[in-house]
């Protein structure tokens, strides 16, 4: 198992480019860490630091404890799944697993016991003979798997292993990757762009953007406790609903208000309100956080005209604008017995428990 630190941690390039900026971060024996951001955030640069592949240039690495900033890739002991498989065209399932034995001068016997026992674990026995040109792509990713499994690495590092399967593949490829984590004990460092990825393998998420960490957190906490606007946008599907307003107190309550509605922030205290750069806010709405209602009679009822309905199977999105001034589309989330025309008002009442409130001056959340 591998500890893994880095400390105050610079990746920058001739021309000026900064693509990592002060990086703290410290990854615990055995957990799944989940490193995720849009393209170019730094993650796929912090990952191959930590495999040797990219130069530090300021800061320092350490592997338990162990400074290995000049410590080159194959004396790391990691193992890495690219996104492209990188498997040998020429050679079996077999001898693709065993290949870096080979390079360690294992025995034969030892390279056939821990080829075998890979193969079974991933249920591919049955194709050792064949070529990866002969294999599905949910195939060759349980070879790429089973090649890093066998050399029994301190840490596993992915590099969006998953992006070139079908939605359907993705899914119970996940479940198979979470299942290895916690049959081999070790440490898994995990890069994704997609956010469904990261909430259903971390133990932890590390949110990433332009080469900084904009928020450490177990998928819950940064679900449900964002600490800025990117952060709560970032994740939830579909995105969360942002509206623009202004806060202020009235008989000891925090009441947020702009040009279509006037809703009361429960759980918005006097002290924060005191803190705010300035009165503008911006109120998030993850999309389930609402209790439709049938009419606009219920006390602190909101009225939007529905513009379209998506359904999804199991639930649908209602596409919808507040009437006066709200030009942007709100999406919620409503069950599927739920019927409405796309030429309907909805009603709806805020669950205000789990409003997210931001100030909009620096984008962080006041909760």
């Amino acid at each position: 198992m591998a500890h893994i630190q880095f400390h105050q941690v610079k990746k920058f390039y001739p021309n000026g480019f900064v693509a990592i900026d002060n990086l703290n971060l410290e990854i615990y024996d055995n957990e799944f860490l989940v490193l995720l951001g849009p393209s170019g955030c730094g993650k796929s640069t912090t990952l191959n630091m930590i495999a040797g592949l990219e130069d530090i240039s300021e800061g320092t690495l350490s592997f338990n404890g162990q400074v290995i900033n000049d410590v080159p890739p194959d004396k790391r002991d990691i193992a890495m799944v690219f996104q492209s498989y990188a498997l040998y065209p020429h050679k079996t399932v077999y001898d693709n697993i065993a290949f870096g034995l080979k390079m360690r001068k294992f025995s034969d016997q030892e390279i056939k016991l821990l080829v075998m026992d890979a193969a079974k674990r991933l249920e591919i026995t049955s194709l050792l003979e064949r070529r990866p040109g002969q294999l599905s792509g949910g195939q060759r990713q349980r070879v790429a798997l089973g090649r890093a499994m066998v050399r029994k690495p301190s840490a596993f590092l992915m590099d969006e292993p998953l992006s070139n399967l079908d939605a359907s593949l993705r899914i119970s490829m996940r479940a198979e990757i979470k299942q290895l984590h916690q049959n081999m004990k070790t440490t898994f460092i995990y890069v994704t762009h997609d956010q469904a990825e990261a909430l259903t393998l971390a133990d932890r998420i590390v949110v990433m953007k332009d080469g900084q960490i904009l928020q450490i957190g177990t998928p819950d906490e940064i679900y449900e406790h964002p600490n800025n606007i990117f952060v709560a946008s970032f994740l939830g599907v579909p995105q969360i609903n942002l509206i623009e307003g202004k806060i202020h107190e009235e008989n000891s309550q925090i009441i947020f208000q702009n040009s279509d509605f006037t809703i009361p922030l429960p759980d918005l205290h006097l002290k924060q309100f005191d803190s705010l750069s300035s009165p503008n806010v911006t109120l998030g709405i993850r999309a389930e956080d609402i209790i439709p209602v049938s009419s606009a009679d219920h006390p602190h009822v909101l009225s939007c005209q529905i513009k379209s309905v998506l359904p999804i199977g199991s639930d649908q999105f209602l596409e919808t604008q507040f009437q006066v001034n709200s030009p942007k589309s709100c999406f919620f989330r409503v069950g599927k017995e739920y019927r409405n025309t796309s030429e309907g008002s909805f009603h709806f009442q805020l669950n205000t428990n789990r409003l997210h409130v931001f100030d909009t001056q620096t984008s962080q959340s006041m909760r």
